[in-house]
């Protein structure tokens, strides 16, 4: 279990890997990022979403996670199978093997590497609708509270890019995944100068995004799509709202049984699930209490647009974004102890 201890004035941020080991044999990787000078306020669960890994979380000089820990929340950013430091299956995952293998081996290596009996769950695009999903099917899930940052269980509100996409998914069928991290990769060469490619485009706000952490999150921060997941995501657009693969569980139609303390992130430019398609979801969920909706964008008095990674590693984040998130999880009970 490799450890990188970083001093910080009276701080001691400590950096250490853990292994989650799935029911059907895959070895997934965890960051977890602490204040080993102060006592723990909790366990926050870092989940990322699709074609993309933990890198988010953790951009160097802009970390989120590392805010957490200084803040004296143990963060711990999860990695789903195929992602990141994560090993792959065998077969390309989809959204069943994430929801049913992944994410149980997850909850349960970080309360017990925590030694809290409740994690706060925070979860960014697919990570955020997974953090939802797993809410509605488990009411006793080990969740102090959910934060769902530009996530959405309805993308059939508003206007988004999935949409467009969802149109050409015959076409799609052809492959076996979208090479999403080499495009990635090719764009990071170019971006924040000239054109604005589909992978940033898709995911930063330009002008909110300094050229450095743009460059270091398309070079490292995207993962391949497998078919197989986007297949089952785009369920989403049904008639009876999106569901799991077999149709056993119907989200939309259970989402009144939600009863987490929920706070939903939307970014004002975010092509991937805007203002209008967060807000479908704060109205599904009918039966929680304790749900707030909060929007980033110049129309909400920030000083500038949000996409759909800007929360976290916008330049104006720090100041904007990340007090929003935090003054929540401080609300919420997160450090009750097993």
């Amino acid at each position: 279990m490799p450890h990188e201890t970083t001093q910080v004035g009276p701080r001691v941020i400590e950096t250490s890997e853990l292994r989650a080991h799935t029911a059907d044999g895959v070895a997934l990787a965890i960051t977890r990022i602490c204040n080993t000078s102060r006592p723990s306020r909790g366990a926050v669960m870092l989940q990322h979403g699709l074609a993309s890994n933990g890198g988010a979380f953790i951009v160097p000089q802009q970390s989120f996670a590392a805010h957490l820990a200084e803040l004296g929340y143990d963060a711990y950013v999860t990695e789903l199978r195929g992602c990141g430091k994560s090993e792959a299956s065998k077969e390309e995952a989809g959204y069943d093997a994430f929801m049913e293998r992944d994410l149980p081996a997850l909850i349960e290596a970080v309360l017990q590497s925590s030694g809290h009996d409740r994690l706060a769950y925070l979860g960014h695009s697919m990570g955020g609708i997974m953090g939802l999903s797993y809410g509605i099917e488990h009411k006793d899930a080990p969740f102090s509270c959910v934060l769902a940052v530009c996530s959405s269980l309805d993308y059939r509100a508003g206007e988004n890019a999935y949409q467009r996409l969802n149109k050409i998914k015959p076409l799609a069928r052809l492959l076996p995944f979208v090479p999403f991290r080499m495009l990635a990769k090719a764009n990071a060469l170019v971006a924040g100068v000239g054109p604005v490619f589909p992978p940033e485009g898709m995911n930063f706000w330009r002008s909110n995004v300094e050229r450095d952490v743009l460059r270091h999150c398309l070079a490292e921060g995207f993962e391949r799509i497998p078919i197989r997941l986007l297949e089952d995501l785009s369920r989403t657009f049904d008639d009876a709202g999106f569901s799991r693969s077999s149709g056993s569980i119907l989200y939309h139609q259970r989402a009144c049984d939600y009863a987490f303390p929920t706070l939903l992130i939307a970014g004002s430019r975010d092509v991937q699930c805007p203002p209008d398609t967060v807000a479908a979801t704060f109205e599904l969920l009918t039966g929680c209490e304790g749900k707030g909706v909060f929007t980033l964008g110049t129309a909400h008095g920030h000083g500038d647009e949000y996409g759909h990674f800007d929360p976290f590693v916008g330049k104006r984040a720090p100041q904007e974004a990340w007090p929003v998130m935090t003054a929540f999880l401080d609300r919420c009970s997160v450090a009750k102890a097993a």
